[in-house]
């Protein structure tokens, strides 16, 4: 690509020599100015492409110090040589610091200044490359941006990527801004290896509709997250209440669109600032958990939730966990004795009806999926147990525990009846040990034998027939996706989170780390230098 240069010097017999001895057409360099003083240099520089820049550091009017800062102040990008006399090696020194690309002494050695010139131009056309690179990845550092927000306190959000606003162009300046959450419910059909192309060109129209939906809003961005659509948006109103208004009838729009997908959304509570968008994000994702008391809605709004006595339980997965872990083990007693517990605790914890009904609700679902998972049939369920799933009807919290230890008593003694659900049991056991353990760096195939009660050759034959998987390299996995997951969303240094994961020392991690994911953690964590 042809380059424009400016030579500036106040000796006219210089500049015309730099002029005239140097062909400056082989250089694919176009010289569109000489001047004599630097007072017109903002006024080209800023109507005009320049590229390079050949200026004396001592002239009448404005020095080339001055000029050097003007000029990198409006375009970074220009590169700046100074000619300089052999006493001006202080102003060199501060030219340097300023950003010029370099310097060369009178008198002036042409070769010389034309290899300067070269490196200069070089220099031009990587940065340019560097550039598009740079936009190119825009688009995936906006959706981490946004993803970090959303997983980020507003303070510390505020503080890490506030000065990222301008670098992406995103317009944070509305006076309210909320969160709506899009639900696919029937993703997991539909994404067969037959219908995906298919999928994916339904979702891409749908992503593309909600977005036209939205075009008058100030800021308005679009996560895709596994089987949901994240709506961010900001807009000036008058109030909450008018921005809710204005998100109904879109939503409506959004309903309406024909479209093989079948979605619920979740509507969050307007907030003022930017930066609490993840208390509007968490809100959105709460109103979607009543879809299972009233199935026949389509939209839910936090704000129609009834405050009162509403406390998610934040242990529910490490809960469901556990019992799924007492069935596997066929341990009764012990599961009778955990369930009790439970009732003892939601009992203290929950005192809305509905909001009990929904956790043992969310519980059940976990080991009914379990089962399937297994390959039990739920037809082998007793019937007047599973048809309660999904419609509990029960007068007492009595009966409803009762109804869910009975659930799990059945479907522990399912697993018991044949060596493929022992099997698959056992393999469940190993995945669910190293999940609890991965942190403690002496994990190996004969401590989890132990922990299962069979063999470690036993083990480690039956668990790569049942999942085509080495349990050491589970092991392995485990570690990297929790440090993965450990290095997006938390402060923790490389260290640390190494120890966290079970890695006996911070090389092995790394090490480790690259094989798994084909990266460095810190190339990991800085994608495009986001943090």
């Amino acid at each position: 690509m042809g380059k424009n240069i400016l030579i500036i010097d106040d000796n006219k017999l210089l500049t015309e020599s730099l002029k005239q001895n140097i062909d400056w057409d082989t250089l694919g360099i176009t010289v569109s100015h000489v001047l004599y003083d630097a007072l017109k240099v903002k006024e080209i520089v800023t109507s005009e492409r320049v590229d390079l820049i050949i200026s004396d550091i001592r002239m009448p009017g404005m020095s080339g110090l001055e000029m050097v800062k003007e000029v990198l102040e409006i375009n970074p990008g220009i590169k700046v040589i100074l000619i300089s006399a052999y006493e001006d090696f202080e102003y060199v020194q501060e030219a340097i610091r300023l950003g010029v690309f370099d310097y060369i002494e009178k008198p002036i050695d042409l070769e010389y200044l034309k290899s300067i010139i070269q490196k200069a131009a070089k220099q031009i056309d990587l940065d340019i490359q560097i550039k598009k690179q740079l936009e190119a990845s825009k688009p995936a550092m906006t959706e981490k941006f946004f993803n970090d927000v959303l997983h980020h306190a507003p303070q510390e959000a505020k503080f890490q990527y506030s000065d990222y606003l301008n670098f992406l162009s995103i317009n944070a300046e509305s006076n309210y801004h909320l969160c709506i959450v899009i639900r696919i419910r029937n993703s997991a059909p539909l994404k067969t290896a037959k219908d995906l192309e298919k999928y994916h060109m339904n979702l891409l129209s749908f992503k593309n509709f909600i977005t036209e939906q939205f075009t008058d809003f100030k800021l308005f961005y679009l996560l895709h997250n596994r089987n949901s659509l994240v709506l961010i948006m900001g807009r000036t109103f008058a109030s909450a209440n008018q921005l809710l208004e204005v998100a109904d009838e879109r939503i409506s729009l959004i309903l309406g669109h024909p479209s093989d997908l079948k979605s619920v959304i979740g509507v969050g509570n307007p907030v003022r600032s930017f930066w609490k968008i993840r208390e509007s994000y968490e809100s959105a994702k709460l109103a979607l958990e009543y879809r299972f008391f009233l199935p026949e809605e389509r939209v839910f709004y936090f704000k129609d939730i009834p405050s009162e006595n509403f406390i998610p339980d934040i242990n529910m997965e490490a809960k469901s966990k556990e019992i799924i872990n007492l069935i596997c083990k066929n341990d009764v007693d012990n599961l009778k004795q955990y369930l009790e517990q439970l009732y003892r605790d939601y009992l203290e914890l929950h005192t809305s009806k509905v909001n009990l009904f929904f956790s043992i609700n969310d519980i059940a679902g976990k080991v009914l999926n379990f089962l399937y998972k297994m390959g039990v049939s739920l037809s082998a369920l007793d019937e007047n147990l599973t048809r309660h799933f999904g419609n509990l009807n029960f007068s007492t919290s009595t009966e409803l525990f009762d109804w869910l230890s009975k659930l799990c008593i059945m479907a522990s003694e399912q697993l018991d009846t044949s060596v493929s659900y022992y099997q698959k049991r056992l393999a469940f056991m190993v995945d669910h040990y190293i999940q609890d353990n991965y942190g403690n760096s002496q994990l190996n195939l004969n401590e989890i034998a132990a922990y299962v009660n069979v063999s470690p050759t036993y083990l480690s034959a039956t668990y790569k027939k049942i999942t085509g998987k080495n349990i050491i390299e589970v092991i392995s996995t485990t570690r990297i996706l929790i440090a993965q997951e450990l290095l997006s969303h938390s402060n923790l240094s490389i260290k640390d989170v190494s120890e966290k994961t079970g890695f006996s020392n911070q090389y092995y991690f790394s090490t480790s780390f690259k094989k798994i994911t084909g990266q460095s953690p810190s190339a990991f964590r800085n994608p495009g230098d986001l943090h």
